[in-house]
């Protein structure tokens, strides 16, 4: 075969491969792709997630944060068995199918070797139609072995379109056979790994929900309330000239417990914000996978137009099956909304109220400190020197700023262990959906792929 024949033959093999244009498989694996990334993003967003609710774990009371610590180290093995779920389908799932596409690609370009091959045939046999024309009509014009060159121009033509043909013919049988396979083998790894997963999930979830329900509501809403001895005793170190002057014990401490609180609830609350806004971009990649899911189960559905009978059935079956797994997600998301994020933000309001309680009671405790030197001043100060009814008035004013200071305190120990046990029901109850759900999710989405996999296996 000369130079100029080989290289005609390549670039009528490229120019082919760029007229075959899109497999039909294509959009299938494109959305598939789109599906695994997306799952991927689900992923990290749910790490980002569970590292919020772990960091919140370490300001919370004993029992509370072992519950938030066993939640985020099951969620955490969760998220990892996702990322193992991704590159199995990746190997398992997409990746025949990528195969796949590329033996339609080779049946569709010797498609269109057979069709010229066709039309190189056609044109030996009109060539030779002229030549027999020729030398019927004007033999003298004839040249030496025209005719016989034409007929066998014609008869390789017939051999090579015969040859084309007898492999196209096997290959298409070859790709066929090669379809079933992979949409069978590749369906029972998506099913298998899908079906492990969300198994092996709804059993980790069962395992945590006893630890949360430990959660006393009262008692770990006391403790919450308590003052921090070890922060006291520095912020005593820290005022030693008014414990010097003073022989006021509850001054330091009130001042200490005021500035402790408003150190833990401040913290109470920027913790929770970060968990309600991971929580809420995890829910964001919840929804982005159910719009990417919705546009496999189309891609599923429109490929299986072209299919055979029994081949259709089996993948709008297995669409059907994701449909309804999404139609869980979508319930899913709504739950988690209403369930674990509203009442997370309505602690904030809780906290604005009691940062009121903790404002009033340090307005108090100044005034009292306030009249207390006022008082002794007075007290230090010659009588010759200080009106009359300056004393009296001044001890009066004590008494009152005593009063006031007391009923603060009293406001404030209240209020605190209101604060405590609502906040100590919304981390349980919220934690408690948060744990169900997930695992009604997973429990839901097994059983919907255990029934799938009667159809693979069919």
């Amino acid at each position: 075969m000369g130079f100029f024949t080989t290289f005609k033959q390549k670039m009528n093999l490229i120019t082919t491969q760029m007229f075959i244009g899109q497999s039909p498989i294509e959009p299938l694996i494109k959305e598939n792709r789109q599906m695994l990334e997306a799952e991927l993003k689900l992923s990290l967003e749910s790490t980002e997630g569970i590292q919020a609710l772990k960091e919140y774990s370490e300001i919370e009371t004993p029992v509370s944060k072992e519950a938030l610590n066993n939640t985020s180290e099951v969620l955490k093995n969760i998220e990892k068995l996702r990322q193992k779920l991704v590159e199995q389908l990746r190997i398992g799932f997409v990746r025949p199918f990528e195969q796949l596409s590329n033996a339609w690609k080779e049946v569709e370009i010797m498609k269109k070797e057979k069709e010229r091959a066709q039309k190189t045939l056609k044109h030996a046999q009109k060539t030779l139609e002229k030549k027999q024309e020729k030398k019927e009509n004007s033999p003298e014009k004839m040249k030496e072995n025209e005719l016989e060159l034409a007929e066998q121009a014609l008869s390789e033509a017939e051999s090579v379109l015969k040859e084309i043909s007898e492999k196209l013919e096997q290959k298409e049988e070859n790709f066929h056979n090669q379809k079933l396979e992979v949409i069978q083998n590749s369906l029972k790894v998506l099913i298998r790994e899908r079906k492990a997963f969300h198994g092996t999930a709804k059993d980790s979830l069962e395992n945590i929900k006893n630890s949360i329900l430990a959660i006393k509501v009262r008692n770990e809403g006391k403790l919450y309330a308590e003052l921090d001895n070890s922060l006291v005793q520095e912020m005593k170190e820290g005022n030693a000239e008014t414990i010097k002057k003073g022989k006021e014990e509850d001054k330091p401490s009130f001042k200490s417990k005021i500035y402790s609180l408003t150190e833990r609830i401040t913290k109470t609350d920027l913790e929770l914000s970060k968990v309600i806004r991971e929580n809420k971009q995890i829910l964001e990649a919840h929804a982005k996978l159910m719009k990417e899911t919705i546009e496999g189960i189309a891609a599923y559905k429109k490929y299986a137009e072209i299919e055979s009978p029994d081949i259709q059935s089996i993948l709008n079956r297995f669409a059907g099956a994701l449909e309804t797994i999404e139609t869980n997600r979508q319930a899913f998301i709504e739950q988690m909304k209403f369930e674990f994020l509203e009442p997370l933000e309505k602690l904030s309001d809780e906290y604005k109220n009691l940062q009121d309680v903790i404002k009033q009671a340090k307005h108090a405790e100044e005034i009292l400190i306030k009249c207390q030197k006022k008082l002794k001043k007075l007290q230090e100060k010659p009588e010759e020197k200080r009106k009359p009814e300056a004393l009296p008035e001044a001890e009066q004013a004590l008494e009152e700023a005593k009063s006031k200071s007391e009923a603060a305190k009293k406001n404030l120990e209240s209020k605190t262990l209101e604060y405590g046990i609502i906040k100590a029901k919304t981390l349980k109850d919220s934690l408690k959906s948060l744990v169900e759900r997930n695992y009604k999710f997973h429990e839901q989405a097994y059983n919907i792929i255990q029934n799938a996999e009667i159809l693979v296996k069919s």
